[in-house]
């Protein structure tokens, strides 16, 4: 049985970025980070007690950094991110 490669080459990888759905997404990763921001700064992670609004304020961030990190994400943070060594 072979064994399927999963990760892409570098080349793929910079093809795959500059292919028009990809920059899309990419677009739209960052369009709900700014609303993320928006309704933070609108104080709609406000909660009825002080831990109920410290919960939704650190989901709130949680959520903004992955959609960060996804849409800044380069061939080595992927290749660090899925722990292998090329």
């Amino acid at each position: 049985m072979s064994q399927t490669r999963l990760i892409p080459t570098e080349q793929e990888w910079n093809e795959w970025l500059q292919h028009p759905v990809t920059q899309a997404f990419r677009r739209c990763l960052q369009v709900e980070r700014e609303r993320l921001h928006n309704v933070w700064e609108a104080g709609q992670f406000s909660g009825e007690t002080s831990d109920e609004t410290a919960a939704l304020n650190i989901m709130a961030a949680a959520e903004a950094r992955l959609l960060g990190d996804m849409q800044q994400m380069d061939y080595s943070g992927l290749i660090h991110k899925l722990g292998e060594d090329e």
